[in-house]
This record gives C-alpha cells, structure tokens and sequence, in this order.
C-alpha cells in the first residue's frame, strides 16, 4: 500500500515536471527531492526488512522511467493543461519568460535540493541489493502501477464524458475479475491497486472541479 501512496505524489511531481510552464530547474526539484524522501521513509519504516529497500528503490526507478515515457510525448505534441474557468486574455499582452536563462537563485535552490537528497542517501542504511535481480517481478509490478495510476490521472483530467471515463473502469473491474477468476481461481489484490488509484483521483479531481483538463 505504500508503494501505491508514495507512486501518487511521485507521478504529481513529474506532470508538473512535463507539463509545467516555468523554468526546467524548478520543475524537476520537486521529483528529486521526493524520489530521495520517499527511498528515507520506505527505509525507515522497513528496518526490520532491509530486503525490501533495495527491490522499491528500482521499481521506484522504472516507475518513474514508465510515467516519462508516457507523459513526455504528450508535451511533444502540444498537451497543456487548461483551465476552462478562466477568460481568455489577449496573448499579444503576454510577457513572455525567458526559459533560456538561468538564474542565480535556481542554482541555489538546485544545490540544496541535491543536498538533501544526498544528506537521505547517506542517511540510508545498507540494502541487500542481491533482491534487486528480480528485475522482470520488479518491473511488472511498477508497470501495474503505473498503468492504473495513468487511468486515474486520464479519468480526472480527462475532457471526455463521464459515461466513457467511468465506463473504462467498470469494464476494467468486471472484466479482470473474470478472467481472474477463470484463470487462476483467486481473485484480484484490489487493496493494492486502490491504495495506488484513490490517492491519485483524489489529487487530480481537485484540479478537475477548478476547470483543469489536460487537451490542446
């Protein structure tokens, strides 16, 4: 369950990494810094356990590479997010910010976010590394993950109606129980993926009920 909370404020950081409309050094701050704080509670809350750190900070990894490589195509093809509450102003009127320069302060901020991260990995006690081999298991559960949380995030922020928003998710639910049960005669982990779901509809429809989409 922690794996899903912590994926929820994970992906948060990188939408505003790729959609954001400042500079590129204050939009990736937020992902490093909860890359490292999230690796610092997972160790500290499995000190008991030091197999498990080694497994979560590589799927934690490819959860990451996962989201990337979804989300950073849709910036390519000119996905923002859009406020439709908002009145639309005369883009003639609009400074323009100059993303090209960098600024003194963003280096400041930069070299203490990398401090801190650094400051967790140190603080971090020693994994048994040898559980990280199970790289394909690893990979298949970030890949679950990240599939139900993309879902999440398209259901709220989605301009689509909401019979084929909600529809998706009541053919996904009744379907997968069904081949599960068929299948393999056990039923789906849903507390799982609900931890990894919930938060994320609970993120994002915040923005939803304000007037953000995601279009262009």
């Amino acid at each position: 369950m922690l794996s899903g909370i912590f994926g929820s404020w994970v992906l948060a950081a990188i939408t505003w990494l790729v959609f954001g409309n400042i500079r590129f050094s204050l939009r990736v701050q937020p992902l490093i810094l909860l890359m490292g704080i999230t690796t610092g509670i997972m160790a500290l809350t499995t000190t008991k356990d030091q197999a498990v750190l080694a497994p979560f900070v590589v799927g934690l990894s490819m959860l990451v590479i996962a989201l990337l490589a979804v989300l950073l195509p849709l910036r390519y093809m000119q996905f923002r997010f859009q406020n439709d509450l908002t009145v639309k102003t005369d883009t003639g009127k609009t400074r323009r910010h100059r993303t090209s320069a960098v600024a003194l302060r963003d280096v400041f901020s930069l070299t203490m976010a990398f401090a801190l991260l650094f400051a967790v990995v140190r603080w971090l006690p020693a994994a048994d590394w040898s559980q990280a081999f199970l790289f394909w298991e690893i990979n298949m559960f970030a890949i679950a993950i990240a599939i139900s949380r993309l879902l999440a995030f398209w259901t709220a922020l989605s301009r689509a109606s909401w019979f084929a928003r909600w529809g998706i998710w009541a053919a996904l639910i009744i379907g997968s129980e069904i081949l599960s049960m068929t299948i393999t005669k056990h039923t789906i982990p849903w507390v799982i993926i609900l931890s990894a779901v919930v938060p994320t509809l609970f993120c994002f429809y915040a923005y939803r009920l304000r007037g953000w989409r995601l279009g262009r």
